[in-house]
């Protein structure tokens, strides 16, 4: 059987389609954990301010900001640092499109600017990549 034959392009793609998920599964499970994590955290906290007096709400809310602020989340830093630079991607292909629009209607200096911007929206949504905490997966 010849590589280009169409059961062996759809068996391609669903290796490539299984090793995605294979990621994305890896990626759920790391989130779930650093969920759990979080979660159990949070129930430590909940049971020290419990046994607090009840005038003392800022301090318990200081304390539960605290845990908060100091929980580490690669996985879901790097998790949300892909979401967003997929937003940002989606502008740059937006200004991609109003580049091809101008350039139809003969407008030069548009096209120029537009593009320019549209590499710009994409060395930001890099930079979002690269700024996560790492975990990336």
């Amino acid at each position: 059987m010849s590589d280009d034959t169409p059961i062996i392009t759809i068996a391609k793609m669903v290796t490539e389609l299984a090793a995605a998920l294979d990621v994305q599964a890896a990626r759920s499970e790391a989130l779930a954990a650093e969920n759990a994590a979080l979660k159990h955290a949070m129930s430590v906290t909940m049971e020290h301010v419990s046994v607090m007096d009840t005038g003392q709400a800022g301090v318990a809310a200081m304390i539960i900001n605290d845990a908060l602020h100091n929980s580490e989340t690669p996985v879901t830093d790097a998790f949300l640092a892909e979401i967003r630079a997929q937003g940002v991607e989606m502008y740059a292909a937006n200004l991609d499109s109003s580049a091809d629009d101008a350039e139809r209607r003969g407008f030069d200096d548009a096209v120029k600017f537009l593009q320019s911007e549209a590499s710009a929206v994409r060395l930001f949504a890099a930079q979002l990549r690269g700024n996560s905490n790492g975990g990336a997966l």
